[in-house]
Formats: structure tokens, C-alpha cells, sequence
């Protein structure tokens, strides 16, 4: 219960005998919250002797006596609602009262009066006003992702008094609300506030909070909630092939979608029998023993909403492909063997050049010479040419090397075969 001001009546009474002042002290406006116990203070101020104190309700079109009190009686309750009341009065100066549990019925406007004598009688006036609490309810439908603004949640302050204020938190991203009132034939209000936002499949696990608040009865409530109703198909499909030292490799696969996605593998078009795998929910496990993994293996994520899928080949090395330090030695040996033709090649020409010129020496310059016919063969023949350009062409080291740095030792995500070209599927080697 909330005491907005308490004042003072003051009126004046004449007597035969001359002038007495005759103060009644009451809370004027008195806000009690709905189930409370709520305590209407009245108190009089005056010299003259107190015969009663009486207690009623503004009705139409008359007033009703619930209450009355005499010095050195029992307080008589003269009503049903005056049975609920307890007199906290002394019958001297005080008469104030308690209303236990106060309903939304208790509302109204009280008056206490006090009889004195010789002055009469003086009363002074109480409004009595209830509050009530909501109840408040969040409620999140199933909302199908897209580009448009939909409503997300509902925010629900049940039966208030006065109705509720209900605002929204999203921490940052963008949203508008809509809100509509009802108003109850016992004087609550109810009122439905709608969240509007963007429905994308990254807002789903976002927090969002319901502020309801009634400002005047300094009441605040926050309702946090988890966005967890927008629904869409699977997204990207990731599949990884794992291996834990010498055991069988295993594949996993994941997708995020909402309603939860299930899995399912097949192997190229067909299903996948135990003996060649089990499933285990996302994962896909080979047995110990099975040396026939090669092959397209698919995986399809699919909920309500639609589907999505991934898909893998697997290749496992032979016995006879060279690893990488065979590989290392076979890529020096023919670069050395590069180098030494070379330098033989080069070693010819020069001697043959040397001899070529001892020769022009007696030959006239019209005739043809070694050297224009060593030449002439280079451009015909192109011996040094071609000895580059099949190098170039079959790049024995290069080659090599660029395998070397494609294949690698262990399992290793290559490019997918050309007639696999239409899956999202990936070419993975395992020795």
C-alpha cells in the first residue's frame, strides 16, 4: 500500500462556553495493491470528549454504515463488509481500521466520523483505489524464415489495473511492436503487444526482452526469452572425414536447421547395407576390416521445412603408391640428371663450335660454313629446343613436385572427379 499525501480537516466549532478547533487527520488517497492488507488511517485532534466513532461507505443514493465504535464497547460490525474490517482505534483520539485481503469490490470512497460533545460531529474522507498486478505470458509461434517482417513473439499483461505498459529490448537489432488493449468488466486490462522482426535464420537463438511495467505503482517485471521459433530448411551441409590413428576412418556431418535436422547416408544411388557402414545418428563408421571404402558416399539433412546435402568420395591409397619421402628422393634424382644433361649438351656445342671455326678459316665467305650449318640444324631440328621444351612439356621434376604438394602424405580434400562434377562432394584420399 502507497500513502500519496495525508491532510488535515480542520473545522471549527463554537460552543456556549466560547471557541474549540477540531482536527480530523486522515490519508486521503490511499493505492493498495489487490490481496493486500490495507489500513485507512483516521485521527481526531480536539479537546472535547469523543461519544463515537463511525465508519461508512459512499454509496447511491445513501450512504451505509459498515462500523461503529463506542469508548468501552466491543466495535459493531454492521454489515457483511464490516465483519472483514478490524477497528485499530483506541475511542479516545484514533479510529483508524484494517481491510484484510481487499478485493477490486473494496474500491470506493470512506468516510470517518467522529460524534463529540458538546462540538457534534466531524468526518473526514478517504478514496480507496486498487491496483492490480499482471500476469504476464510470453508466446512464441512458429514463423517461417524470410525477407519480410513477421511477428516473432507476443508479450501478454494479463487483467491490470491500471492497464500495463510493455515495451521490448533486442539488443541492437531492428524491431517494432503493435500493441492492443481489452478492457474487462471488473475495470482490469489486458494488453497484447506483438514483436515484429525480420525472421531470419540468424535470429533464431537471439534474446529479446518483455518490459511490463505500471509506473504510477512502481511495479516493473522483464521476461527474457531465447528466439527459438523460426523455422527453415537446412543450411550448408559440412561433412568431415576423420581418422584416429590406425582405425577406420568415420564421417560426420552437420547442418543447421530449424525444427531439428535428421540424417541420412547412402552410398552413390544406393542405401548403405552394415556390412559395409553403420550409422549413428550424424556420423557414418566404417568397420575394422573392410577394405572396400572407395566410393561416393552422400549425406542428406532434412526437418519439415526441406532438405540439403553433402557428399564425399573416398579414395584410399594402394600398397604401391610412393609416399613422400620416396617421392622427395625421385625429384632430386631427376633434377640432378636434368642438370648433368645439361651441362653435357652445353659441353658439345662448344667444342663443336671450336672446331667449326678452325674450319671457316680456309673456306671463303660465300660458302656454307659449319657454323651457318649448325645453326640451320638447331632451327630444323631444335636439339637444344626440344630437349627444354620436352622438359617443359612433361616437367618430370616439376611435375612431381606439383603432385607432391597435391596428394601430400595422409587424407587430404583434393578436387572432385570430373563425373561427380553435379554433387557438392569432395575428393578425399586415405592410406
Amino acid at each position: 500500500m502507497r500513502l500519496r499525501y495525508r491532510s488535515w480537516i480542520v473545522l471549527l466549532l463554537v460552543t456556549l462556553g466560547g471557541n474549540a478547533q477540531v482536527s480530523v487527520i486522515v490519508d486521503r488517497e490511499v493505492n493498495a495493491k489487490l490481496g493486500s492488507d490495507t489500513k485507512l488511517y483516521c485521527e481526531v485532534k480536539t479537546p472535547d470528549i469523543i461519544s463515537q466513532v463511525t465508519w461508512q461507505r459512499k454509496l447511491s443514493p445513501n450512504n451505509e454504515n459498515f462500523m461503529t465504535y463506542s469508548k468501552g464497547e466491543e466495535p459493531m460490525h454492521l454489515t457483511p463488509f464490516g465483519q472483514r474490517v478490524k477497528f485499530l482505534g483506541n475511542g479516545d483520539l484514533g479510529g483508524s481500521i484494517l481491510i484484510p485481503n481487499v478485493t477490486l469490490a473494496d474500491q470506493g470512497t470512506y468516510l470517518c466520523i467522529f460524534t463529540t460533545f458538546p462540538g457534534g460531529t466531524k468526518e473526514g474522507e478517504i478514496h480507496l483505489s486498487i491496483w492490480v498486478e499482471p500476469s504476464v505470458e510470453v508466446q512464441l509461434n512458429p514463423v517461417l524464415s524470410g525477407p519480410n517482417p513477421d511477428i516473432i513473439a507476443e508479450c501478454v499483461a494479463f487483467a491490470s489495473k491500471p492497464a500495463a505498459n510493455i515495451s521490448w529490448d533486442t539488443y541492437g537489432l531492428p524491431h517494432s511492436s503493435t500493441e492492443t488493449p481489452v478492457q474487462h468488466s471488473n475495470g482490469t486490462v489486458s494488453v497484447r503487444s506483438q514483436l515484429w522482426m525480420v525472421p531470419s535464420p540468424g535470429l533464431n537463438g537471439h534474446q529479446a526482452t518483455c518490459l511490463v511495467s505500471l509506473p504510477e505503482q512502481m511495479y516493473e517485471k522483464l521476461i527474457h526469452m531465447n528466439i527459438t521459433n523460426i523455422q527453415y530448411a537446412p543450411q550448408t551441409v559440412h561433412v568431415t572425414v576423420r581418422r584416429v590413428k590406425d582405425d577406420p576412418p568415420y564421417i560426420e556431418c552437420w547442418a543447421d536447421g530449424n525444427p531439428t535436422v535428421t540424417y541420412a547416408w547412402r552410398r552413390g544411388n544406393r542405401s548403405i547395407t552394415d556390412d559395409e557402414a553403420q550409422v549413428t545418428g550424424n556420423t557414418l563408421y566404417f568397420p575394422r576390416g573392410n577394405t572396400d571404402n572407395n566410393g561416393l558416399y552422400v549425406c542428406e539433412a532434412t526437418n519439415s521445412i526441406g532438405r540439403n546435402s553433402k557428399s564425399v568420395y573416398l579414395y584410399k591409397y594402394s600398397d604401391a603408391t610412393p609416399n613422400c619421402h620416396t617421392g622427395i628422393w625421385i625429384t632430386v634424382i631427376l633434377l640432378v640428371a636434368l642438370v648433368i644433361s645439361a651441362t653435357g649438351y652445353y659441353y658439345i656445342r662448344k667444342q663443336r663450335n671450336h672446331f667449326c671455326r678452325e674450319e671457316d678459316d680456309d673456306e671463303d665467305d660465300g660458302q656454307t660454313g659449319c657454323g651457318l650449318q649448325v645453326l640451320e640444324e638447331e632451327r630444323q631440328t631444335g636439339s637444344g629446343t626440344q630437349v627444354l621444351e620436352e622438359e617443359g612439356q612433361t616437367g618430370s621434376g616439376t611435375q612431381v613436385l606439383e603432385e607432391e604438394r597435391q596428394t601430400g602424405s595422409g587424407t587430404q580434400v583434393l578436387e572432385e572427379p570430373e563425373h561427380f562434377a553435379d554433387a557438392q562432394s569432395n575428393l578425399v584420399r586415405y592410406g
